[in-house]
């Protein structure tokens, strides 16, 4: 299901929204959808214990969810990267995979916030190397004789 909304996005940005994609949303995307079959295909392929596939399925909520938040806050253009101005798509697998997947309660609870948490891990994983690039930036643009100071805390 996954990989097929994400292969129907993909071709969306690959056609009609060309100019809003980026290189890096498209190879997530791509990871994505191979990651799903892959997966999909090993877990039909023969008979496997429910602790294995709960196991493997929680792993895979976890993956989908980070690779999410990178496209949301790597791949998305400027204005929305702040979180106040979308709802992210990550609150759609956390609200279909205990649909989807038979756990214990107490096991979907704590996927689910574990799953939610993810957005805002990578929010700041971003905002860290963003503000790194910039500082190493700034700081070549200091060493370049003629160049005005900058005014970047340090």
């Amino acid at each position: 299901m996954v990989a097929a909304a994400n292969a129907f996005y993909s071709i969306l940005y690959l056609t009609i929204w060309r100019e809003y994609g980026l290189w890096i949303g498209r190879i997530i995307g791509l990871v994505q959808i191979v990651g799903s079959l892959i997966l999909a295909r090993y877990l039909r392929r023969r008979e496997r214990p429910q602790s294995v596939v709960v196991g493997i399925s929680v792993a895979y909520e976890m993956a989908i969810c980070f690779s999410l938040g990178l496209l949301e806050f790597i791949a998305a253009p400027a204005p929305s990267f702040y979180p106040e101005n979308h709802i992210s798509w990550v609150c759609v697998i956390i609200v279909l995979f205990p649909i989807l997947l038979p756990a214990p309660p107490r096991m979907t609870a704590v996927v689910s916030f574990s799953a939610a948490l993810t957005s805002p891990v990578v929010y700041f994983i971003v905002l860290a190397v963003t503000y790194r690039l910039l500082e190493s930036w700034v700081a070549e643009i200091d060493r370049v004789p003629g160049a005005p100071p900058s005014n970047l805390p340090r």
